[in-house]
């Protein structure tokens, strides 16, 4: 577990541009949701540890943010099922268009609802998959609002 944190530290402290990016981009938080409160706990945790801000939903819980303009960074795990999943993240599309959506794939989940993610990844790829992802989408975050503003 020390080593898994000390790899956290060094994505949270390193000090590139995109790095300094990614710090503007740590204002937005994200959201978890899920069916699972021990899986959404564990991954609210570890996503914390880098510094970002993390809420955890389940789908029901999440129907109102969803209608929110507010930019989040959403990530959807496969505990979803498939017509919650659709709304919810066919929502967030209409409603915040700044927001930025990930899937942690599961079975029920190969369709054309893929089009409304920006990611998508494969369960038990890892928590330096997720953490990559959400760097990226983050960074890719920052660089749209410098090139809007």
């Amino acid at each position: 577990m020390a080593a898994e944190r000390d790899k956290l530290l060094d994505w949270k402290t390193s000090s590139s541009d995109s790095d300094r990016a990614l710090d503007a981009w740590r204002l937005l938080p994200v959201v978890s949701v899920g069916n699972d409160r021990k899986l959404l706990e564990l991954r609210e945790r570890v996503i914390q540890l880098t510094g970002l801000r993390v809420q955890s939903l389940t789908p029901e819980e999440a129907g109102e943010l969803a209608h929110s303009r507010e930019s989040y960074i959403w990530v959807f795990c496969n505990t979803v099922e498939l017509d919650p999943l659709t709304y919810l993240a066919s929502t967030v599309r209409r409603y915040s268009p700044e927001s930025r959506l990930v899937l942690i794939e599961g079975p029920r989940h190969v369709g054309s609802e893929a089009a409304l993610f920006h990611r998508i990844i494969e369960p038990g790829r890892g928590v330096d998959l997720l953490l990559a992802t959400l760097r990226v989408l983050a960074i890719e975050g920052v660089e749209k609002e410098r090139w809007a503003g």
